[in-house]
């Protein structure tokens, strides 16, 4: 339940959301800010920096199926330098990322072995 966590608005401490997220880590003005943890109710987890509530800086993000994107974020989206592991096809994308996506150069490596490098595919 919403109650079982204290409202944090400096400081330390965890907070639920009413999505069923929980958010372990620093607060600022109520805020998430600075280094945290959170899992959402569907199992994805993500942990790293924020600023003013949303992922800022560097962290790490595991989806429920194995994929992993550890990298840069800005507007709480992968923006910049990282890395994605796709569970899915067992690729893995390493370079630019903007508003969430691979775009930009970078490369990718195939299950196979086989290998990429350019404009992000």
């Amino acid at each position: 339940a919403a109650d079982e966590f204290a409202e944090v608005v400096d400081g330390s401490g965890s907070k639920r959301f009413p999505d069923g997220t929980v958010y372990t880590g620093e607060f600022a003005n109520g805020l998430r800010e600075g280094h945290g943890r959170y899992r959402s109710s569907l199992g994805a987890v993500f942990e790293g920096e924020f600023e003013a509530g949303e992922k800022a800086g560097h962290g790490t993000y595991r989806w429920p199926d194995g994929s992993v994107y550890v990298g840069a974020y800005a507007d709480d989206k992968p923006n910049g330098e990282g890395r994605k592991h796709f569970a899915s096809t067992a690729a893995t994308y390493e370079g630019t990322f903007a508003n969430g996506n691979a775009q930009g150069h970078g490369t990718k490596t195939f299950w196979d072995g086989g290998l990429y490098v350019g404009a992000s595919v």
